[in-house]
């Protein structure tokens, strides 16, 4: 059923530049966006990057076919419960997964990553956010045991969702399969491997597993691992944050693999 996401997954709030972004985006277009007709009119013209044709809100809304609703500030808070809506609110349907089948289908991406039992949307959004960033193909998500795409993963991937293929499988082993069929090497990031990261030579298809902060990958899937790595470290911290780690590896095989001519920095 099509509903708010947000704050305890019932609305998203988005300022007017991110809605604008998303609408544009057309990947997981929104029903209908609510606006705060005290504070703007949705004639207003949107801050947009230079190189973008500023448009407003309106027009935006009409040529994607999406329902432009005019609110209160009362309105939107009791709808997003939350106060920090900037004056709109958009009412999304349900994330568009992808299957695996169409991930693997895909001509261009080097590599994937798996995320075993990640629970915290904000590690999720975080990982997707870096996954997209660093050229990753895809990222794939047991359906039960592991957060989903919500507002809170989609406002910390910081949009990303709507451009990096997320595909939700009912069985990780079995996608694990699959995958190396299709001729990927599965590489899982584990603090119990004595292979540091640095030490290994990545193959360029690739996918990164993942694990829960707590438990670490489960046996079962490191069991369809080829390879098993630890990222090294020096402190008395005797483990790192998910999406951390996760962007360590991914930095790393983008390193190993070249980095595309259009990265800076």
């Amino acid at each position: 059923m099509p509903k708010f996401l947000g704050n305890h997954n019932r609305s998203w709030i988005w300022g007017r530049h991110l809605v604008f972004a998303t609408l544009m985006a057309g990947k997981w277009p929104p029903l209908e966006v609510h606006y705060d007709s005290h504070r703007f009119s949705p004639f207003d013209e949107l801050p947009v990057s230079p190189t973008a044709k500023a448009q407003t809100l309106r027009e935006v809304c009409e040529q994607l076919g999406v329902e432009l609703v005019a609110s209160t500030a009362n309105d939107l808070t009791r709808t997003c419960r939350a106060e920090d809506h900037q004056g709109l609110c958009a009412r999304m349907p349900e994330f568009p997964y992808h299957s695996l089948t169409e991930l693997l289908a895909t001509e261009s991406p080097r590599h994937f990553v798996i995320l075993d039992g990640i629970q915290d949307s904000f590690n999720l959004g975080a990982i997707i956010r870096s996954a997209e960033a660093l050229g990753c193909g895809g990222v794939i998500l047991p359906a039960k045991g592991q957060a989903g795409i919500n507002s809170q993963s989609a406002r910390s991937s910081a949009g990303a969702v709507n451009w990096l293929p997320i595909c939700r499988v009912d069985r990780l082993d079995e996608a694990a399969g699959q995958l190396k069929a299709a001729g990927l090497t599965l590489l899982a990031a584990t603090e119990k491997s004595k292979l540091s990261l640095w030490n290994v030579a990545i193959p360029r298809r690739v996918t990164i597993v993942i694990g829960n902060e707590g438990k670490g990958v489960s046996e079962e899937l490191l069991s369809h691992c080829d390879l098993q790595v630890r990222v090294p470290m020096s402190g008395i911290t005797s483990s790192l944050n998910a999406a951390v780690a996760a962007g360590i590896m991914l930095a790393e095989v983008s390193r190993q693999a070249g980095l595309s001519p259009s990265s800076t920095g």
